[in-house]
């Protein structure tokens, strides 16, 4: 970042596990994560990080807020028409520890009492990985991140061949952009500065664009309350 008079070094060529682990252990200064694995180390203390800011996306299903979806896909000639027609069936979900993948739809079919609506749960290990269970069979039905699927089908529009989206949960949170707490004040500060008006310059507008993002707002941590309650509810269904 120009502005900030900082150098840095963007990693992202190495497994996200990798990668967590990284941001856990003060490895990496600066990471972009699932609300849920923030929830929770904030409230059990263990959390090496702290917000600093949260991405706005692009499209209209966004309403210009700080809000993402969880997309409830199955395969296209899947006869299903709401997620109560998949009782019985197998769900494929990245892993324990993501929201949009796992929790959102474990609380989801707990607000509709659907206590033990899948027979079965396999974690598929990312997102990429439970599209494809669905698609190959494996799986009936897997809750897809709406803006990693956005990103995918930028990349990859043959994704979504043979599968189509039954539903969609939320909007809830977007996941937010954490930042080392030992990291001095003056640098944070500076740092978000250029995060919040990287839509004001073209370089900015640019990586973006990129990321079908528009812009970077301030986020507090009550706005991820809703997560901490989602996250209480999913423990009441049995898969």
């Amino acid at each position: 970042m120009q502005q900030t008079g900082q150098a840095f070094v963007f990693v992202n060529d190495i497994p996200w596990q990798e990668r967590s682990k990284m941001l856990d252990n003060g490895e990496i200064d600066i990471g972009w994560i699932c609300s849920l694995p923030y929830t929770r180390k904030t409230d059990d203390g263990t959390a090496t990080y702290e917000l600093l800011a949260v991405p706005v996306r692009s499209g209209i299903r966004y309403q210009s807020k700080p809000i993402c979806f969880s997309e409830i896909i199955v395969r296209s000639d899947s006869k299903a028409i709401s997620l109560t027609d998949l009782r019985g069936m197998t769900l494929a979900y990245n892993e324990p520890y993501s929201f949009s993948g796992y929790t959102a739809i474990r609380s989801h079919a707990a607000s509709m009492k659907e206590f033990n609506l899948f027979s079965k749960a396999i974690e598929a290990g990312s997102h990429e990985k439970a599209l494809l269970m669905v698609k190959t069979g494996e799986a009936d039905v897997a809750a897809i991140d709406s803006t990693m699927l956005e990103m995918e089908l930028k990349h990859n529009p043959e994704t979504m061949n043979d599968l189509r989206s039954l539903d969609s949960i939320g909007p809830y949170p977007a996941a937010p952009l954490v930042i080392r707490q030992n990291i001095p004040e003056k640098i944070k500060a500076s740092i978000l500065t250029s995060l919040l008006n990287m839509h004001h310059n073209p370089t900015g507008q640019m990586i973006l664009e990129e990321s079908l993002l528009s812009r970077f707002e301030e986020i507090s941590d009550h706005h991820y309350n809703y997560t901490r309650e989602a996250d209480r509810a999913s423990f009441l269904v049995t898969w």
